[in-house]
């Protein structure tokens, strides 16, 4: 509630129109599958986003992943045990999603915004070390920090060479295994 009242004082103030929606209590948890709420919750959010820019027409949808975001999440899939797709890490843009704040860190975020006067949020449950994003965040990253100060450079570098591999990859797949029409189904031929 809080950060849909600064959102709407916000667009208020810039004269942008606002689209908000809600899922009902326990809507999410219902329907959970053995999957996070955090899963859950994402897929509900974008799935908003893309049915309103298409109802909109709108060409794009920027999101606000920053450096750290990039950081946190090729942590959690190294560790997870991900292969060149996963270790890309977040794309700059998928269809009309695009991410321009990808090159930019939380702090210098903050600062751009002080300087301006601007308001911003802090999600109370980004505090809560249960979801795994947060544990990276506050008891792995300080540690990286200390003993590796350019991680996040190093990290950027790694992904961006994974991106090249796996295009690398998927383009000789396609090259290498042809797929055709099999009745109602494929084969490699």
């Amino acid at each position: 509630a809080q950060e849909l009242q600064l959102v709407r004082r916000t667009c208020g103030a810039l004269g942008v129109p606002l689209e908000a929606g809600a899922l009902g209590p326990g809507e999410l948890a219902a329907n959970r599958g053995g999957r996070s709420l955090e899963e859950l919750a994402r897929e509900a959010r974008y799935r908003f986003l893309q049915e309103t820019a298409e109802r909109l027409d709108f060409s794009y949808i920027a999101l606000g992943h920053t450096a750290d975001d990039q950081a946190e999440t090729l942590i959690m899939r190294f560790f997870q045990g991900a292969g060149p797709g996963g270790l890309s890490g977040i794309p700059a843009r998928r269809g009309r999603i695009i991410r321009p704040l990808l090159e930019c860190t939380r702090a210098q975020l903050r600062q751009w915004l002080a300087e301006r006067g601007l308001e911003y949020c802090l999600d109370s449950s980004n505090l809560d070390t249960a979801h795994l994003r947060n544990a990276v965040r506050l008891k792995l990253l300080p540690v990286l920090q200390e003993i590796f100060p350019g991680y996040r450079r190093s990290l950027a570098a790694l992904a961006a060479e994974m991106r090249e591999l796996e295009c690398l990859l998927e383009s000789e797949a396609r090259r290498r295994l042809p797929w055709r029409r099999a009745g109602e189904g494929f084969t490699v031929e």
